[in-house]
């Protein structure tokens, strides 16, 4: 049996209110995450089956599951642990119908998303930009990213019509310079088309990955019954690497631990390895002016075992 140091027993230990775990690299803290969630089921007598963890990789969502099963038993098997995207794709395929598709949607990757919008390039609407339609492999890949973004900020539209109506074409009549115009005019381009291509997914009944958040914020920010359910079922939510979390899945995990608020995050404010992802360093700091206080502190593991 793994001897715990002061802060891991502090964490472990900790009451059934938000926990901020800061935890750098070789403290501890999947040993610290596995006692903890034992400790919420042998001490708070919560039901495995209600506990919800998520992480960023495969790997570690089994490795999490493997480690409470040697250290509880079987009934350890119960944990809901799995990736983010994982967890969005079983809300969404359970309820696809209430999100718009005929059938259960198929996964597509970024390979995809390239060669639709390529297949469909000519058909874009209001391009004003110079450039987009002489390089289209380059400016596809900006489509891409862009598009991303937006579903990973939640921008819905009337975000886009304000940037593209108001403030894009303020910027555009106010700029002198034709460099910087011209790159307005692709984001402007880009964004204008955003619903085309997601109506061209929709049609064929595909999502892709980013697609997957929207749909559960879609879900559980307009469906009261579908996170009514999630809040019953989950009393207690586990995040590993916070600091990689984006704006839409923090959200989400706010609204899915509310109004208990019984949910731990780890994370290391040092080191933030997906930005591609959008994930956003400031998830930290908000959480700690969210629900930490002078009563309730972040518990650092700085005992390093490497």
């Amino acid at each position: 049996m793994t001897k715990l140091n002061d802060q891991q027993l502090a964490a472990v230990n900790h009451p059934l209110k938000p926990l901020l775990i800061l935890a750098g690299a070789g403290t501890g803290k999947t040993t610290t995450i596995i006692d903890r969630a034992a400790h919420l089921i042998k001490s708070h007598n919560i039901n495995p089956k209600s506990i919800l963890a998520l992480t960023f990789t495969i790997d570690s969502a089994d490795n999490l599951k493997n480690k409470l099963v040697a250290k509880i038993g079987i009934e350890g098997q119960n944990i809901s642990a799995s990736t983010f995207h994982s967890f969005a794709q079983n809300i969404t395929m359970e309820h696809y119908k209430d999100l718009g598709y005929t059938k259960r949607p198929s996964i597509i990757n970024n390979i995809d998303t390239f060669y639709l919008l390529r297949e469909r390039f000519n058909d874009l609407v209001n391009i004003e930009s110079r450039l987009i339609g002489l390089n289209p492999i380059k400016s596809i890949t900006s489509f891409q990213k862009v598009y991303n973004s937006i579903r990973q900020n939640l921008l819905d539209n009337n975000n886009l019509l304000k940037l593209c109506s108001s403030e894009l074409k303020n910027a555009i009549r106010n700029n002198e310079d034709d460099s910087d115009v011209e790159k307005l005019y692709q984001l402007s381009d880009i964004l204008k088309n955003y619903n085309y291509f997601q109506q061209l997914k929709k049609d064929r009944n595909w999502v892709d990955y980013a697609d997957l958040i929207t749909n559960l914020w879609i879900l559980i920010s307009k469906k009261s019954k579908i996170l009514n359910n999630l809040q019953e079922k989950y009393k207690h939510v586990i995040i590993d690497e916070f600091q990689d979390n984006n704006y839409a899945l923090s959200l989400i995990v706010d609204k899915i631990s509310y109004p208990k608020n019984s949910i731990t995050v780890v994370g290391d404010d040092d080191q933030c390895i997906y930005a591609f992802r959008q994930a956003n360093l400031l998830n930290i700091k908000e959480f700690e002016n969210k629900h930490l206080d002078q009563n309730n502190k972040s518990i650092n593991l700085v005992q390093n075992y490497r």
